[in-house]
């Protein structure tokens, strides 16, 4: 089990290292772009919807 505990930490501490290099923030960047992106959409969709009814 500690094994199993220890392995998926140095998973996270992998994934957490690859977040802090170029590729891995700009990848960070878009899938937050790409979130508020789709939150303005469908923001911007329901108030168009209200508006028409």
């Amino acid at each position: 089990m500690s094994k199993f505990r220890d392995d998926s930490n140095r998973q996270r501490d992998d994934l957490v290292a690859w977040f802090r290099t170029v590729p891995g923030l700009i990848t960070g960047g878009l899938v937050l772009a790409g979130a508020a992106g789709w939150f303005v959409v469908s923001f911007i969709v329901d108030l168009v919807s209200q508006a028409g009814a």
